[in-house]
């Protein structure tokens, strides 16, 4: 074997070692983005889990309108589902029809709701964050 044939045999197989780590990292990257997309939207159910819970809570009378104010306020917990934590925090506020705060009270309230996860294998998992939460308003009607 002479060294033109040595030569190209060694470019051969680092060109070979290269797509084959390249195919790899880039499988990683999407079971990774996957992973992540599963985890927020997970987290986006269990805020719609909330949202239903205060519903429900307004609608079946087990809390006046103003009642959801003072309970929601400032309100924290979580929730574990397929061995993932989902740390929720509620934030109530007294806001005009646009959703804009009014600081008083009045006919509608809009909930904001953060969620943060640490998944095993993943990084943190943002789910709503300060500036921009997963919110609902809801009005009094006045049943």
């Amino acid at each position: 074997m002479g060294g033109y044939q040595m030569i190209l045999i060694l470019l051969v197989t680092i060109l070979f070692s290269t797509l084959i780590i390249t195919s790899y990292d880039t499988l990683f990257d999407q079971t990774q983005f996957a992973y992540y997309e599963t985890y927020n939207l997970q987290g986006i159910k269990v805020a719609d889990k909330q949202f239903q819970k205060i519903e429900s809570e307004f609608l079946g009378n087990i809390y006046s309108f103003s009642d959801l104010n003072s309970a929601y306020s400032d309100y924290s917990d979580s929730l574990t589902v397929n061995d993932v934590t989902y740390n929720y925090h509620i934030e109530a506020s007294y806001c005009d029809s646009t959703g804009h705060d009014v600081g008083g009270s009045s006919s509608y309230q809009r909930f904001d709701v953060r969620i943060w996860a640490k998944p095993a294998t993943s990084d943190t998992v943002y789910i709503g964050t300060s500036a921009n939460p997963l919110s609902m308003m809801l009005t009094d009607m006045g049943l």
